[in-house]
Parts: structure tokens; C-alpha cells; sequence
């Protein structure tokens, strides 16, 4: 009897054990399981999210490199011409270097072979000593326009007070990415021009 008893009690340690392992431990376990899954679920994601963070980080710098780098052609070569803008540009810079501005000239934009640009000659006149039409030459080439000096003629005559003033004459050409003709000009800047002069209207 008392082997039965111990057996039946053993088997009913047993049973109660299986009980609180099916209906306690097995389920808490799960739980764990479960949430250690959705926990790593949750860390990769994470990690997905902050990739794409980086990624798309990199691509707005990218794109703002882009902007800028669009902006800074654009301004360097424009898609239309907007000559008497420039005319202006080059007859305050006159001002700036100290030389007389005498006049500026320019043509129509002309195709360039093989390029997806075109050219537009421009003629400056300006007076001044050396070192100051030196200084206007400098100004020019630091442009944010491109502007091309092709040839620097000088004739120098003496003033009143016995300084050296050159006059100076600048074959020049800038450029544009739109093929638009100016009115009132001929295809070619050697022949009839238009004079602009600071303070005159686009």
C-alpha cells in the first residue's frame, strides 16, 4: 500500500508538474519568445529606418550639391542671353577699378560646332592708367559670368598733368546655353552695335 501511495503521489507531483508546465511555463515562454521576436523585428527595423535615413541624408546633400552647382553654371552661363544686365555689370565695375567707362558693344549669340552653347562678342571701351585698367582687366575674369577677354588693345596719351591714361579697347565673348536673337542687332558685332551705358533699361 505504501509503494502504491508513493507511486500515485509521484505520478500526481508528475501531473501537476505537466499542468503548471503546460498552462504557466510553456505559455510564459512563448510570451518570451514572441517578444524577443518582435524585439528583434523591432531592432531591425531600426537599423532598416536609419539606413534609409542616411540615404536619403546623402541624397538631399546630393541634391543640394546639385542646386548649387546648377546655379553656379547658370550664372556662369545663363540660358538667355541678358546682355544689357551684363553691360551694366561691366560698366559698374568700370566704376569700381577707377577707369572712365567709354562704351560697350555686342552681338547676337553665334552657334559654336559641336557644342550646346553659343558665343556672344562683346566690345568695351575704357580709359585709365595702367594699373587701373589692369585692375578692370582682373575684374572682369572674377566675374561669376564667364566673360572671355580674346584681345587688349591700348593707346596711351598724356593727361594735364603729364600721367600716362590709356584708352583701352577689349574684344571680348561671353556666353549662353538659349539661342535668342537680340533685336535691333545684326548676326555680326563688327558691323552695327548697340551702345549701352550705366543707368540705360534692359
Amino acid at each position: 500500500m505504501k509503494r502504491t501511495g508513493l507511486i500515485l503521489g509521484v505520478l500526481g507531483m508528475l501531473f501537476v508538474t505537466a499542468l503548471w508546465w503546460f498552462f504557466v511555463i510553456s505559455p510564459t515562454n512563448t510570451k518570451i519568445s514572441e517578444a524577443q521576436d518582435q524585439l528583434q523585428s523591432e531592432e531591425d527595423n531600426e537599423v532598416l529606418l536609419q539606413t534609409q535615413l542616411l540615404r536619403l541624408k546623402k541624397i538631399q546633400e546630393s541634391e543640394l550639391t546639385y542646386r548649387s552647382a546648377i546655379g553656379a553654371l547658370d550664372a556662369a552661363i545663363p540660358s538667355m542671353p541678358q546682355m544689357p544686365a551684363l553691360i551694366d555689370t561691366l560698366a559698374e565695375l568700370a566704376e569700381d577699378s577707377g577707369v572712365q567707362w567709354d562704351s560697350g558693344t555686342y552681338g547676337n549669340p553665334v552657334e559654336v560646332e559641336g557644342e550646346d552653347y553659343f558665343e556672344i562678342p562683346v566690345s568695351l571701351t575704357v580709359q585709365g592708367q595702367f594699373f587701373e585698367v589692369l585692375g578692370y582687366l582682373y575684374g572682369i575674369a572674377d566675374l561669376e559670368r564667364i566673360v572671355r577677354i580674346d584681345a587688349v588693345s591700348l593707346s596711351p596719351t598724356q593727361d594735364d598733368a603729364g600721367f600716362t591714361i590709356e584708352t583701352v579697347a577689349i574684344s571680348a565673348m561671353t556666353f549662353t546655353t538659349g539661342n535668342v536673337v537680340l533685336p535691333g542687332l545684326p548676326e555680326e558685332i563688327t558691323e552695327t552695335t548697340t551702345t549701352t551705358t550705366p543707368g540705360d533699361g534692359e
